[in-house]
């Protein structure tokens, strides 16, 4: 996590035609077929104004830290969607009027029978939007305090609202 240990600038989710974090993180050992993102915690339909505990994972079998960035936007113009509550070792960015959420250190990774995983919980309130998208670019990073060796993995959701 060293290219970015603190959270790399806003605008690299992977999502709506921006660079995910492959930018400055690549040269990975190969993924295995249970590598890549999980995002649990949001129901198929959105309720405006409720607040969601999502839990982002990312699974890997060589990574000893991670990072992540996040945003969620009205599926149809762009514009940031709900508001993020921030949590410890989290911070909220912005630029060009979108607001991001990404780590604000890197979370150390935790074995969990043959893999290993870095684990957030992000705490989300859903606005009046119909329809959101969900980006979310994620490192698996190797610690060795260089971008070499290090696996990028991303995801994007569209959910509508009830």
């Amino acid at each position: 996590m060293s290219a970015f240990p603190e959270g790399a600038e806003p605008g690299y989710t992977g999502g709506w035609e921006q660079p995910d974090c492959s930018a400055c993180h690549f040269a990975g050992p190969p993924q295995s077929e249970r590598s890549g993102i999980e995002l649990a915690g949001l129901a198929q339909q959105l309720v405006p104004g409720k607040t969601y505990q999502l839990e982002l994972i990312v699974l890997d079998p060589e990574q000893q830290v991670g990072g992540f960035q996040l945003a969620i936007r009205n599926a149809g113009t762009g514009a940031s969607s709900g508001e993020f509550e921030p949590q410890s070792g989290q911070q909220q960015l912005e630029a060009d009027g979108i607001t991001y959420l990404s780590h604000s250190e890197p979370a150390e990774a935790s074995a969990d029978g043959e893999e290993q995983r870095t684990r957030w919980y992000i705490h989300w309130k859903a606005g009046a939007d119909q329809a959101v998208e969900i980006s979310v670019a994620a490192v698996a990073a190797d610690a060795d305090a260089s971008p070499l060796g290090d696996n990028v993995y991303t995801l994007s959701r569209k959910i509508t609202a009830d």
